[in-house]
């Protein structure tokens, strides 16, 4: 339905893998592997519902962090 609906408004849709992309940081550029490649280590946390503190302590909004990051997958 989402590729339906996305290709009646010439919207692309590639659909990825995600694992990992909540918990890893965009700025900090960790590393996005796929799941059960490796175990991770990410420099950041999510430090609230909703709220992500970089390595630096930048905060940004979770969601917005992960969507960067599927970006970057």
């Amino acid at each position: 339905m989402l590729r339906y609906k996305a290709q009646l408004r010439g919207i692309k849709v590639i659909i990825t893998e995600e694992s990992y992309t909540s918990q890893s940081s965009c700025l900090d550029g960790d590393d996005l592997p796929k799941y059960g490649e490796k175990k991770p280590k990410f420099s950041g946390k999510r430090v609230t519902r909703g709220l992500y503190k970089t390595r630096e302590n930048k905060l940004l909004n979770a969601d917005v962090n992960g969507s960067l990051n599927i970006i970057k997958k």
